[in-house]
């Protein structure tokens, strides 16, 4: 029960934070008059599940359109190819990690290294579940009484008046 929720908890704020990213992407591209504004702000939103690559992909798609628009200045052009950028740079890298890890009471540090070597040992699948793993072993060590488990613990809560 206690698993569930958690990661009922992480789907909601994943979408919400994706959800963020893609209106910034899309507005800014909207402000600075891009072709096809609003589907580079929804691609945004669902690439944004996918860990690190996804925004990078999001980053990357309308970069020919913008780069080729004759009709968007020059100043307006380095606006569209660099704001969806510090969105997905902020998001992703700042924002992300402190709210996951106040939502789970995980350390950002903790979540950061998580995503690191799940992805590293299980690739994407691993990087996407990366967050729901490191919750489900911080359960699991908290109903446990041994003192690897009791460490980890310590390691990984942001808070240790709270499971």
């Amino acid at each position: 029960m206690e698993i569930e929720a958690m990661i009922k908890d992480y789907i909601n704020l994943k979408t919400i934070l994706s959800a963020l990213t893609g209106i910034l992407v899309g507005i800014i591209l909207i402000v600075t008059g891009t072709q096809l504004a609003i589907i580079f702000g929804l691609l945004s939103f669902l690439l944004n599940f996918i860990p690190s690559v996804g925004s990078m992909i999001a980053m990357l798609l309308p970069i020919p359109i913008i780069w080729l628009d004759d009709d968007i200045s020059m100043n307006m052009k380095y606006v569209a190819i660099c704001g969806p950028g510090v969105v997905q740079g902020y998001v992703g890298n700042a924002l992300e990690p402190s709210l996951f890890g106040q939502s789970m009471n995980m350390t950002a540090i903790a979540v950061l290294l998580a995503l690191v070597l799940f992805g590293f040992v299980w690739g994407l699948p691993g990087a996407v579940l990366s967050v729901p793993i490191l919750g489900i072993i911080k359960i699991v060590c908290h109903h446990i009484d041994h003192p690897l488990a009791k460490y980890f613990l310590k390691t990984v809560r942001e808070d240790s008046m709270y499971p």
